[in-house]
């Protein structure tokens, strides 16, 4: 073998390498939000993230764990309208019922709608190499003060790589 293909190859082992050890904030899935408004047609927006995008400039935001709690934000920059801007949801660990506490917050061009009465399975991993959030939730009859719309909301979610508090 002569010496540029040993240098390609190497070249090209090393490359793939670099993926590795990547420990910026990973999500996938999607947020999917319908808004109601009476006598009106319903509206959509939300967020789709392909496998693994990192979660750097756009979206910006993150994901902290700690023992049996995940916070994660996700915000979209940039854009104009009325549009999903961000979602923050705050995973405190499980209560002694069993049940599932999280809250939610949707930000829809400048307007909040929050709400602590989803239906949801959500996980956390705060240790070991992983230190991922999964977030499964549905959410349905979000109100915000001064706005006639209501909000259902699906969040299907999987964040890796996310710092320990």
């Amino acid at each position: 073998m002569s010496t540029a293909p040993r240098l390609l190859a190497v070249a090209a082992i090393a490359t793939s390498l670099l993926g590795c050890g990547d420990s910026r904030v990973l999500v996938s899935g999607s947020v999917e939000l319908t808004l109601q408004q009476l006598g009106q047609p319903d509206g959509s927006t939300g967020f789709t993230f392909p496998e693994n995008t990192v979660v750097e400039a756009n979206p910006s935001g993150s994901c902290k764990v700690s023992a049996g709690r995940g916070e994660v934000l996700l915000e979209r920059v940039g854009g104009t309208g009325d549009g999903l801007r961000s979602v923050r949801v705050v995973i405190p660990p499980v209560s002694a019922t069993g049940s599932d506490p999280s809250t939610v917050t949707f930000v829809v061009g400048t307007t909040s709608f929050s709400s602590s009465a989803c239906t949801a399975m959500n996980t956390v991993t705060p240790s070991g190499s992983l230190r991922e959030v999964s977030i499964n939730m549905d959410c349905s009859g979000l109100r915000a003060q001064g706005d006639v719309r209501a909000v259902a909301a699906r969040v299907r979610l999987r964040l890796a790589n996310c710092t320990t508090e």
